[in-house]
């Protein structure tokens, strides 16, 4: 029988007021910030649908060089497509997206964007739900941190069109077009499925929930230290957090009791400084 160690969450509403602001100001791109997480004026421009195309098709676009505070660029940042690729190098940029740098067959390059959910304009964003599974999937899948030798089956990435300004970016298409945000990853139908395999699995219920909540987290990679739940409101402001216990470095399973009136919420679950997982919680 599994046995669950129950916890109560430490509200933390005042101090996390401050220590939200504080995450506010250091995470979120700013150039063309409220473009990157679909909440500019003119994200209603977009259609959605999704052009499938190749990596080379679209680093040969023709694309106008951005202003710093460029609106949404009509014709070239109001499509979506999906490609085919690999991923070779994953970074964790310092504006908390994931960076990820996506090659054909021929060694060609282009940028792709997690956004973080949690980050200034992101969270109130029509489009979070896909910021939160694109990067659940990454991390079930790729190391935390910084990893440039990404070796994983093919994938097809669908995000939003961006031409970003030139300034060093690692992987960067001649043309400086990105997917940017991602919208979806998932493994392409063809690959080795030894390599499909999640290094990391979460399990978060029930949800919706009302009293207690079973946290179930296992690391293939045996690296969970000092991790904990938060919960944030729709806002981005951090409004409890739980400890949770870790066994052996490689799992956790924890029954635990958060203070949290009825509402939607976005968890995020941290190990040491790492964010490893976020997920919605609907609270009756």
């Amino acid at each position: 029988m599994k046995k669950f160690i129950v916890l109560s969450c430490i509200c933390l509403a005042l101090a996390a007021g401050n220590y939200s602001r504080a995450q506010s100001l250091l995470c979120g791109g700013t150039e063309r910030w409220s473009v990157k997480v679909l909440t500019d004026a003119a994200v209603s421009t977009i259609n959605f649908t999704p052009v499938i195309t190749t990596l080379d098709s679209l680093i040969n676009l023709p694309t106008p060089v951005p202003t710093f505070n460029n609106p949404r660029i009509a014709g070239v940042e109001t499509k979506v497509y999906t490609i085919r690729c690999h991923i070779t190098i994953k970074k964790f940029e310092s504006d908390y997206d994931y960076h990820l740098v996506l090659s054909d067959d021929n060694g060609q390059t282009l940028i792709a964007e997690s956004a973080d959910p949690l980050c200034s304009a992101a969270s109130s964003s029509a489009y979070v739900n896909n910021f939160i599974a694109v990067r659940n999937f990454i991390n079930a899948h790729i190391p935390f941190g910084n990893v440039y030798n990404v070796n994983l089956p093919d994938v097809d990435v669908t995000g939003v069109a961006f031409v970003d300004l030139e300034h060093g970016q690692t992987g960067v298409a001649p043309n400086n077009i990105e997917l940017h945000p991602m919208l979806n990853i998932q493994f392409a139908p063809v690959g080795i499925d030894e390599l499909k395999e999640e290094i990391l699995h979460v399990e978060v219920s029930p949800n919706p929930s009302r009293g207690v909540i079973h946290v179930s987290v296992f690391s293939k990679l045996n690296n969970l230290q000092r991790c904990s739940i938060q919960f944030f409101n729709t806002s981005a402001s951090m409004v409890a957090e739980c400890p949770l216990h870790e066994t052996n470095r490689n799992s956790i399973s924890e029954t635990i009791t958060p203070d949290l009136p009825p509402g939607t919420y976005i968890y995020r679950i941290k190990s040491g400084s790492k964010m490893i997982y976020d997920g919605k919680l609907i609270r009756e």
